[in-house]
Formats: structure tokens, sequence, C-alpha cells
């Protein structure tokens, strides 16, 4: 029996675990998926929800309705992880044991600790109620100056704020008020994209659509009262509206058990997906340090690095 456990249940997770289910019996796996939460979030449709009048809640799926009969699902937070003994540590006290892992455990939000999240004029779409907050705005908006830019790099589905920054191009132009309004783009690179194909054609279509680039611009603080983005640079940004990425770090269960950088993300070979050091232990998605990745790739190519 060769014992696999999955840590975390959103679409990285979900999918590796559904799949391996297609090669248990040929293999002999016992698949374990670990998840506290009774649901599953889609968090890749805020960006679109951002200009909708869909409900929210359509995004959520029951867990047990989402895993395959092959996978054991267990409904509680892992806590630690002891490589050398090959242990899962739940918040219980509970020990799994395992010949394989596999993380899976995203990125944390750190919504509470991002002191712009409740002011008027500055937000993100990265929650149900930061997206919620910014879909109420954008139906008052008139014209202007819209903001977009990261807090840090790397950050949760990077290139959904490009992806971000087209449509509400084209959610304005539908309302006839992309004349009335600028949108600056800010990027802590020279280009949109590390690639260089990519990042011509980003660059082209920025042009195109009028939207403005500002490279080498690497957020430090905001100036409330006059409402401006301050850079590490220098620069000074007048805006009317700021959509700032919120801040992201690694889970605790990493940071934990030791295996992730400072910022808590998983050193991770780009060809295999082994954590480094740990030869029976994958990573994949947004908890792995592949920043070349996050920077680069679209956001589906991430989610299905399984």
């Amino acid at each position: 029996m060769n014992r696999i456990i999955v840590i975390g249940g959103g679409f990285s997770g979900l999918t590796i675990a559904n799949k391996l289910t297609k090669k248990a019996r040929k293999y002999d796996l016992d698949i374990t998926l670990i998840e506290p939460k009774d649901h599953n979030f889609y968090e890749p449709d805020l960006v679109f929800y951002a200009f909708n009048n869909k409900k929210m809640s359509k995004l959520y799926k029951l867990m047990h309705k989402l895993v395959k009969k092959k996978v054991n699902l267990i409904g509680m937070r892992a806590k630690k992880v002891e490589t050398e003994k090959k242990k899962v540590i739940l918040e219980d006290g509970t020990v799994l044991y395992y010949d394989y892992l596999i993380l899976a455990t995203g990125v944390k939000y750190i919504e509470k600790d991002f002191k712009y999240s409740e002011q008027q004029h500055i937000h993100n779409f990265y929650s149900p109620s930061a997206t919620e907050k910014f879909r109420q705005m954008i139906k008052r908006f008139n014209g202007g100056t819209i903001v977009i830019s990261p807090s840090t790099v790397p950050y949760k589905c990077p290139p959904d704020s490009e992806e971000f920054t087209f449509i509400l191009d084209s959610y304005l132009k539908k309302r006839k008020l992309r004349d009335k309004t600028t949108i600056k783009f800010l990027y802590p690179l020279s280009v949109p994209f590390t690639v260089k194909e990519a990042a011509v054609v980003v660059a082209e279509m920025y042009k195109k659509r009028g939207i403005e680039f500002v490279p080498y611009c690497n957020y430090e603080k905001v100036d409330i009262k006059n409402n401006k983005f301050i850079s590490f640079e220098g620069e000074e940004i007048e805006y009317d509206e700021l959509v700032l990425l919120p801040i992201h770090e690694g889970q605790d269960v990493i940071k934990e058990s030791g295996l992730g950088d400072k910022e808590g993300y998983i050193p991770t070979d780009k060809f295999t997906l082994q954590v480094k050091g740990h030869p029976n232990i994958y990573a994949i998605g947004d908890c792995t340090d592949l920043l070349l990745l996050k920077l680069v790739l679209f956001p589906t190519i991430l989610h299905l690095q399984s």
C-alpha cells in the first residue's frame, strides 16, 4: 500500500487527489485529502464577479460532493509535517503517516493585517467581501483615474492583475466611460511579463487600449488623505480609485514544518515539482516558490500543475 496524503483542498489539491484515484488500483494507492473547510470556493472567478451581478454563493461547492469515493477526506487542519518520520500531525493531535506527500496549501491572504482594506477608495478582488466592495464602487463610478498595483511579489495568481485590467477596460467601454477614465497599471518589473513573447503581446495590448504601464514601480505606502500611491522609487501617483493587490504569505503549516522560505513559500523543483531536499514530497499551485512561473504563466497553468 502506497499512502499518499494531499494537504489542501483548493483547486490544485482537489484536482490531484481526484486524478490519483485513476491510478489507485494499478499502484495500490491509499489517498487522503486534508482540508478543514467543508466547502470549496472557486476563487479564480472572482475577477469576473467583480464586474457582474451574479451571486457569489454560486462559487461555493460542498467538499464531500467534489471528492471521488476513493479519496479519504479529512475535515481538519494540518498543524505540522515531520518529514523525517513521514507523518502529518492534525490540529487535534491525530497522526497520519505517508509514503508520499503533496502540498497544495496555497497562500494566506492577510486581510486583517492589510491596513488599507477598509479604506473607501482602496480595493482588491481576492475575497468575496473585497470583491463586493469593488463591485459596488464600480457601479457608481463615473470617470477618473484607476490605478492597479501589487503590494508585494509574489502574489496569488499574478496574471489575474492583467486580466482584471483588461476586463476593467472593456467594462468601462461598455458603460461609455472609457474616454473619461485613465487606467494605470504599475509593476515592479520592466515589462508586464518576464517571457519576451508574452511581454511584447501584453505591452501592445496595453498600448492599443490606452492603458498606461508604469515599470519599475514598487509599492511602499499610500497617502490616504491625498489619494496618492507612493513607490520605493519615490514616485507619487494620484488616483481616484486604487486597486492594491493584498499581501500574501505561505500557510502556517508550512512555516511550522520548516518547509518554506521566510515568507512561507516552498522551495520547489520547477521540472519535477519535488520539494527541494525531500524526494517524497511535492508542492503544487501558489504555495511554491516558482516565482518565474507565478509572474509569467496564466492562472490555469498554475492551477493545473497537477
